[in-house]
């Protein structure tokens, strides 16, 4: 599982999981993809996939993560900034941090999780 993740993650808009579609099920649509340094995080219709660089390793890992994992999430906003923040939280103390420059990206962002949790 992965550890603690640090950096935030930020709406890739240019990569609609290119590569990943090897590993959705039937059926299974991509729906929101995000990207960090060093993890891409694909949530879809059914489930969460996260690809990440295992270091120790130098080869990409894939974890699939239910709708129904999530612990709990938190909207936070710093409207001098415009930025505006949900952090989703995981059991083990994995919290994972999305950034969006728009008020409305956020909150489509949290009608999906409360869509399937």
């Amino acid at each position: 599982m992965i550890g603690v993740v640090k950096s935030p993650f930020y709406p890739d808009k240019t990569e609609k999981g290119l590569g990943i579609q090897q590993f959705l099920a039937n059926g299974e649509e991509i729906v929101r993809t995000f990207k960090s340094v060093d993890m891409n995080v694909f949530f879809t219709n059914k489930r969460i996939i996260l690809a990440y660089i295992e270091k120790s390793l130098g080869e990409v890992k894939i974890e699939f993560v239910s709708y129904r994992s999530i612990e709990r999430f938190t909207y936070l906003s710093s409207e001098n900034l415009n930025t505006y923040n949900v952090e989703v939280f995981f059991p083990n103390c994995i919290v994972l941090q999305f950034t969006f420059s728009s008020q409305s990206e956020a909150f489509n962002f949290i009608k999906l999780l409360d869509g399937h949790i």
